[in-house]
């Protein structure tokens, strides 16, 4: 158990991102192997989509877009920042899933996309590389959807998910101990 507890353990969100490229063919064999998460029923619900240039910088561009409506005009020096965290790192997948009329099975489909990211953001980081999970309001929109081209009566986008090498890693934040989260039952 020694690695993987390591490995879990050291894993932290990567906000900034070096501009080196990582190997498409290793991330690509991650995405595969990131398949096997538990998924009840097996319907298989996640969905992945590999941005190339044109499509991220619609995805940029927007997400500019997002923040100024948010936070008001920025400066070129703040475009730029925001283009380096956004545009440095190596690959941008855009992840869904596979929207379904019941509620229980869209609850454990969501379970399964999750640990599916889980996976793929271990076995990135084993080889040192980072990733960050971005959701919120954004993610939802339907500019973002006619962007990438996702029917959005049949699949919801869960995540931009971005993949890099780490320029910064965070320190670990705290968190609790097992006692403050366990309690055991009769």
């Amino acid at each position: 158990m020694g690695n993987i507890k390591k490995i879990i353990s050291s894993r932290r969100t990567t906000h900034t991102f070096l501009n080196k490229k990582i190997d498409e063919a290793f991330l690509l064999d991650c995405m595969e192997a990131s398949l096997n998460a538990p998924n009840h029923k097996l319907t298989q619900p996640v969905r992945y989509y590999l941005a190339g240039e044109q499509t991220r910088e619609m995805v940029f561009d927007f997400l500019v877009e997002t923040k100024q409506k948010k936070s008001g005009p920025l400066n070129e020096s703040q475009k730029e920042s925001f283009k380096n965290k956004f545009i440095n790192p190596s690959h941008l997948i855009i992840v869904s899933q596979v929207l379904n009329s019941d509620p229980i099975v869209l609850k454990e489909d969501y379970a399964t996309l999750a640990c599916t990211l889980h996976n793929l953001a271990l076995l990135l980081w084993e080889e040192g590389i980072g990733t960050k999970w971005s959701t919120g309001n954004k993610i939802k929109s339907s500019k973002l959807h006619d962007i990438t081209n996702i029917d959005a009566r049949k699949e919801s986008i869960e995540a931009l998910f971005w993949v890099g090498v780490p320029k910064i890693i965070p320190s670990a934040p705290p968190r609790g101990s097992l006692d403050q989260f366990l309690k055991r039952l009769k």
